[in-house]
């Protein structure tokens, strides 16, 4: 595909040998110390990208933009993106979207950032970043979770689907059906694979085990309105009531379900017999920057949007010691991102539900006088495992286990030492 020329001096497409090919990339700069592009960049003016005329001298100043912040003497600095900054390239990149002039050949120019004779930058994600930015090369949601998708999903023997107050829950019941219930509530990006190997492990133990996708995961619903605390709390609790499981029984709760179980046994404490933790968040950590800006209404939007699926990948990845199982489970995750609504059900997750404020919650859990039984792997660095000792002082009276070379999901990468610890708690 041949690159746009450009012509400073009127500012108009042109064949000129000096603006063709890579001299009209971030490789060149000459016609960037053009005044009518030098000057509005030296103020920090976006006016000159309201009232040109030509699109293409507006492209120019973008990438001048670059090239004047990132890029000296031919070398490569490392980047450090200002709020301001990250601001002005949204600006850019929503302005342009659908703009008369701006196609797939002046978006091509970024892709010179990462050309084998020009030197890379320290993070090639960044590139790429900026590529997707500009040309809005979105991660896409392309099925339906619909009637359809889900009768192709029954024909898998324990999988089930029931329609509740706020939508449809899927869920698997399995194990004898005068076992005790035990109840497994995945985290926040889930979906409740997280559970397989528990799962396996009780049922084996004569335990009656009831897992299911919270809305927003898996093949549950995504619902409207916010997913916090009061809808996952009332999933559960009605989907207990419709099966009709034996109670009290018995919450396992992992990472963001550690919350939900704390809360359900908070609100139902006739409901619920035994309580287990592992890996709870609810706990102060030092946010990413991203992590900050996924915060803020339609910035967030659309950051979730535009990178959610790699974002998430890299957020999943910090959850594992072993590299190969994250391989494994990642495969299984994605899938379920493909659903509309995924990641706007996760985004409204991290700002609805107190994951990293919910140390009160513990406390008074702990007032009730319960045995609690808490897991955690010692190479959790999402949600760290040195947080263990604020949970013990806040649950009081606590069983607790450190599962070795595990990171955020124990029960996933070191399953026999996490299984001997629930059913040695579960049959005391």
């Amino acid at each position: 595909m041949d690159r746009l020329h450009f012509d400073v001096s009127n500012h108009r497409n042109s064949s000129s040998p000096a603006y063709t090919g890579k001299n009209s990339g971030l490789h060149d700069s000459s016609y960037c110390a053009d005044p009518r592009v030098a000057a509005p960049l030296k103020l920090g003016l976006l006016w000159p990208i309201e009232s040109a005329q030509d699109p293409a001298f507006t492209h120019r100043i973008i990438i001048c933009y670059i090239r004047r912040t990132y890029l000296k003497r031919g070398r490569v600095m490392r980047i450090q993106i200002s709020p301001s900054k990250g601001f002005f390239f949204l600006f850019l990149a929503m302005f342009f979207i659908g703009r008369p002039g701006w196609s797939e050949e002046n978006a091509e120019m970024f892709s010179d950032l990462n050309s084998d004779d020009h030197p890379t930058l320290y993070n090639a994600s960044v590139s790429d970043s900026i590529h997707r930015l500009i040309t809005f090369n979105q991660d896409h949601e392309d099925r339906e979770l619909n009637e359809q998708t889900r009768v192709a999903l029954k024909s898998k023997d324990l999988r089930k689907f029931i329609r509740l107050e706020d939508g449809v829950t899927h869920y698997e019941l399995s194990g004898p059906e005068n076992g005790p219930v035990v109840v497994l509530i995945h985290g926040v990006s889930g979906p409740m694979i997280v559970w397989d190997k528990t799962n396996e492990a009780l049922t084996n133990g004569g335990f009656r085990v009831l897992r299911l996708d919270l809305y927003g995961r898996g093949f549950s619903d995504r619902v409207k309105g916010p997913y916090n605390l009061n809808l996952f709390v009332r999933q559960i609790k009605n989907l207990i009531d419709a099966l009709q499981v034996s109670t009290p029984l018995t919450l396992v709760g992992s990472s963001m379900g550690a919350i939900i179980t704390s809360e359900l046994a908070r609100r139902y404490p006739k409901l619920v017999r035994r309580v287990a933790l592992v890996g709870p968040a609810g706990f102060p950590l030092q946010a990413s920057p991203l992590a900050k800006l996924i915060t803020v209404p339609f910035l967030g939007d659309y950051l979730m949007n535009l990178t959610g699926d790699k974002t998430l990948a890299e957020h999943n990845r910090k959850y594992f010691y072993h590299p190969d199982q994250f391989k494994t489970f990642q495969e299984r995750f994605e899938s379920q991102l493909r659903f509309k609504g995924s990641k706007k059900a996760i985004l409204s997750t991290f700002r609805s539900v107190p994951l990293q404020q919910y140390l009160s919650g513990y406390e008074a859990l702990g007032r009730e006088g319960r045995h609690i039984l808490l897991i955690w792997g010692i190479e959790d660095h999402a949600f760290p495992y040195s947080n263990h000792t604020k949970a013990i002082a806040a649950l009081k009276d606590v069983e607790f286990v450190s599962v070795p070379e595990a990171g955020h999901l124990p029960q996933y990468e070191q399953p026999d030492i996490t299984n001997e610890a629930l059913l040695k708690f579960l049959s005391n």
